[in-house]
């Protein structure tokens, strides 16, 4: 079978403004003028950007300071994909496989959950708290 899909040579970043990201392509030298922002569209008090995770080449991932999730799709910047509010406490962590069907949230609130990335999976499970929602699309502004 088929190995999981390369990762681009991109390195993501919380940028000055909380409500962008600073992508980096490591293919351009020098590397701080290959620097770009990712506009993201954030709801209101949802605080510092506290972690990013790539899911392949155009999906990013990235936890909040009020403990929601979002997903990014970096051919259409500045809206979210999917976003689940996950944790009561800011969102430290978050991991997935390249071909996970769910990725792994932990938080302040000492609590992990596990959370579909897809809108029509069924509500993943929690440790220590409630099932979280899945990690669906936002409501229009």
């Amino acid at each position: 079978p088929a190995g999981p899909p390369p990762l681009p040579p991109l390195v993501a970043l919380p940028s000055e403004d909380a409500t962008e990201v600073s992508l980096v392509d490591l293919r351009q030298q020098p590397a701080a003028e290959a620097a770009r922002l990712l506009p993201i569209a954030t709801r209101e008090r949802a605080g510092m950007l506290m972690c990013l995770h790539f899911l392949g080449e155009h999906d990013l991932l990235a936890g909040w300071e009020d403990g929601t999730l979002q997903r990014f799709d970096l051919r259409a910047p500045g809206r979210a994909v999917g976003c689940a509010p996950l944790h009561s406490e800011p969102l430290l962590c978050v991991d997935a496989g390249p071909r996970a069907k769910a990725a792994v949230t932990g938080a302040a609130d000492c609590h992990l959950c596990v959370v579909p990335l897809q809108a029509a999976a069924a509500a993943g499970a929690a440790v220590g708290g409630a099932a979280p929602p899945p990690l669906e699309a936002p409501p229009p502004p």
